[in-house]
């Protein structure tokens, strides 16, 4: 895990080439460790390898379409669907979103399953930013929300 942090530290200071290092090597040592794909899928989007980003998207997401994040409030929480996009162009939250408030259930469009229920929830917060760049997820946004508003 410590070489994904740095690996992201790394990506969000845009040093892709170092990023990409640290997410292999994380790889090297757990071959599926979802958090370095999801990494390594950022940083081929940025160098352009778009089959290789789809490769490790699938492989970071997939079987996580949903990831609760961690809750450190004292009180109940603001239950809180994050929706982001597998490819990146999302809007920043860390200082949005304090996790003493909400209790933050992170969902990647492109890889939930309408028919799984979604967590409960008071808010929905779309964080999908760069319309041109993530418009497959939000196509899928769209289409499993209608299907669920539907029902």
């Amino acid at each position: 895990m410590s070489r994904v942090n740095l690996g992201n530290v790394l990506y969000e200071a845009g040093e892709f080439e170092a990023a990409r290092e640290q997410y292999e090597a994380a790889l090297r040592f757990d071959p599926s460790h979802a958090e370095a794909h999801q990494g390594l899928a950022y940083v081929l989007a940025e160098l352009g390898d778009e089959e290789g980003a789809q490769w490790h998207q699938r492989k970071g997401f997939e079987d996580r379409p949903i990831m609760m994040l961690p809750y450190r409030g004292d009180g109940p929480p603001v239950r809180l669907l994050l929706l982001v996009s597998s490819v990146g162009g999302n809007i920043p939250t860390r200082h949005l979103l304090d996790d003493r408030v909400f209790q933050t259930f992170v969902v990647v469009p492109e890889f939930y399953d309408a028919k799984v229920p979604l967590p409960a929830h008071q808010v929905v917060f779309n964080a999908i930013g760069d319309a041109d760049l993530a418009a497959p997820a939000l196509a899928a946004a769209q289409s499993w929300w209608r299907v669920r508003r539907r029902r």
